[in-house]
């Protein structure tokens, strides 16, 4: 994890001052990343969550929350996070890899292979992803193979 930054750099305060004076702007998600770059995720977490007060729809900032949440080391909050998002956005890849990772790092293997299983659904033949569920199934006992969507003609 990169070291906190002792002063805020110059990038950080200048999205809080455009933050500041458009509270209801989604510059805060810049400004989340900003925070989670100079290893505060804490701070990329408490920013998030207050844009997302405001823009509870906004996808991608919840999936970066999902991602500060894993960097601050809480990962059931990450993947309460994230299930949001796959739920409301089944087609989205990376919120879905993350979701994995998350269940993954907190211990929650058959979730994280289910959910593995279902982002190859999305990705057929990708090889990290295989080798996660290959991982996973060695660790778990459990056997069940993948079968790639149905292509429509």
């Amino acid at each position: 994890m990169p070291q906190k930054t002792a002063a805020p750099s110059l990038q950080i305060r200048a999205l809080t001052e455009r933050l500041g004076q458009d509270p209801r702007s989604r510059v805060f998600l810049d400004l989340a990343k900003a925070h989670l770059a100079a290893g505060d995720p804490g701070e990329a977490v408490r920013v998030c969550r207050e844009g997302l007060e405001k823009h509870p729809r906004y996808h991608s900032a919840r999936v970066f929350l999902g991602k500060a949440l894993v960097a601050a080391g809480s990962h059931g909050e990450a993947a309460s996070e994230l299930e949001k998002v796959v739920t409301e956005a089944p087609d989205n890849i990376l919120a879905r890899r993350l979701l994995a990772e998350a269940q993954e790092a907190g211990c929650r293997r058959g979730d994280a292979l289910s959910t593995y299983r279902s982002l190859l659904l999305l990705t057929p033949g990708e090889p990290e992803v295989e080798a996660r569920i290959a991982d996973l199934e060695a660790g778990t006992g459990e056997a069940a193979p993948v079968a790639p969507l149905p292509v429509e003609s």
